[in-house]
């Protein structure tokens, strides 16, 4: 039987502790998982038009959005079931909900006819018309089946009047559904987008009366 000497020995080692590297090395790359890339998408309400104006403009003070906590978060919420709702990591807003709702508010109430100047948050001055808002519902409807929807529910409250006789003019909760083609981000946003445009029309009518 042939001996190996110190040298021959370490050599054998070596070269067995490399292949041992080496298949590890193969089952870790075969086995590692690639995780998705997360999307953002954002409201945009950009190519909507206003309605034509009546009676005197308004100024108006916006104060900031808040929203109920299930839909709070920027995952995309999907309804799959009577009370069962999920969301979606690797989709998402690219802001808070409430922050995305107030700034296209902002700007629709900006660009509308209808109104003389918005004053910011933190201003002294007194308008016409005080508006707060909270988000109710946002997410898509998939517990149909074949009838998805985007759906989206704001609650505006409006007031008016100086510090010292203030008062509640209004409030009215807004709802849009929006059918969908298919279940999917690109198109529930979409359908965001579109009902949210339905409602600020709505509300801009309703600021007038």
């Amino acid at each position: 039987m042939t001996t190996l000497n110190r040298s021959q020995s370490r050599l054998v080692v070596y070269c067995l502790l490399s292949l041992v590297a080496f298949f590890s090395g193969c089952i870790s790359v075969g086995l590692q998982k690639v995780s998705p890339d997360i999307k953002t998408y954002a409201l945009d309400l950009s190519s909507q038009g206003h309605s034509a104006v009546v009676g005197k403009p308004l100024s108006v003070r916006l104060n900031g959005f808040c929203a109920v906590p299930a839909f709070a978060d920027r995952y995309l919420t999907y309804r799959t079931g009577e009370t069962v709702y999920e969301q979606d990591f690797y989709n998402q807003l690219l802001a808070a909900p409430s922050g995305m709702a107030y700034d296209q508010t902002l700007i629709w109430l900006k660009g509308s006819p209808q109104i003389s100047f918005v004053l910011p948050m933190d201003s002294t001055v007194n308008p016409d018309r005080v508006i707060d808002g909270k988000l109710l519902e946002l997410y898509g409807d998939y517990s149909q089946g074949k009838t998805p929807k985007a759906v989206l529910k704001i609650q505006f409250t409006v007031g008016g009047g100086d510090a010292t006789h203030f008062q509640i003019l209004f409030q009215k909760i807004y709802s849009a559904e929006i059918p969908m083609t298919r279940p999917s981000p690109k198109e529930l946003t979409g359908g965001w987008n579109a009902g949210l445009g339905q409602i600020l029309a709505n509300f801009e009518k309703d600021l007038q009366n």
